[in-house]
């Protein structure tokens, strides 16, 4: 695939060229009803802040320009489907939580999490067993959990169905989660993973490993924390 094809970009562009009279929201009208202090700044990024319109494709149900999108987003990350997210990774831990686990599941949940995993917790009424993760003497920061403590932690609850991590920490501390992924997957257990920070480690070295090349079920980034993206822009 052609990594260099932007069409969702394209789209817009090819939109805004046409100049549309716009009797839709939003409703600075491509940017025309606006701030004339702020036009200098906004002016070209409001002329393509546009709604689902012909030709601009749907995000809940994309056919066109945002589906080729989205097919070149999981090509790039190896995937077998990618999504593109508004409003930053929450809602992508919530989606995951909520499409993985039936109400009164168990599930295993790394303690230093986002505070979107808790609500996704709560929301699909599901029973969290909390792991204490390690923590680092040098940078006195908590990192990621041990194989010995999902051990544990699973020989008490075995009937749990899954494991929520967060990788790297919100610190951008990478740790070893290989043996995790697959002691889940080896008992039949979920692995999902918040890797809010961790959108650049599909780069390669130096960087770690990506928790999708790891084995990971679900992963959920944050395009707009470690790559040019703008402000709330997320990958499930």
């Amino acid at each position: 695939m052609n990594h260099q094809h932007t069409p969702l970009f394209d789209a817009l562009y090819k939109h805004a060229k046409q100049q549309p009279l716009s009797f839709h929201v939003p409703g600075h009208k491509n940017g025309q009803v606006f701030l004339q202090k702020g036009k200098p700044y906004y002016q070209d990024i409001l002329s393509i802040d546009v709604t689902e319109l012909t030709g601009l494709d749907d995000l809940h149900s994309p056919e066109g320009s945002i589906l080729e999108a989205e097919n070149l987003l999981a090509d790039a990350y190896n995937t077998r489907h990618s999504f593109f997210l508004v409003n930053g990774s929450t809602v992508g831990n919530l989606t995951m939580i909520l499409s993985s686990f039936q109400e009164g599941d168990v599930v295993f949940v790394q303690r230093n999490c986002h505070k979107s995993i808790l609500n996704g917790l709560k929301l699909a009424k599901l029973q969290p067993v909390f792991i204490e993760p390690e923590f680092n003497e040098e940078w006195r920061v908590a990192v990621g959990i041990s194989m010995n403590s999902l051990a544990i932690a699973y020989q008490a609850y075995p009937e749990s169905k899954g494991l929520i991590l967060t990788y790297p920490n919100y610190y951008g501390f990478a740790f070893d989660i290989k043996e995790s992924i697959d002691f889940c997957h080896q008992n039949n257990l979920l692995i999902l993973v918040d890797e809010a920070h961790g959108a650049h480690f599909r780069a390669g070295n130096p960087f770690p490993l990506s928790a999708i090349d790891l084995g990971a079920d679900m992963v959920v980034q944050s395009a707009h924390k470690t790559l040019p993206a703008m402000t709330m822009a997320s990958f499930l």
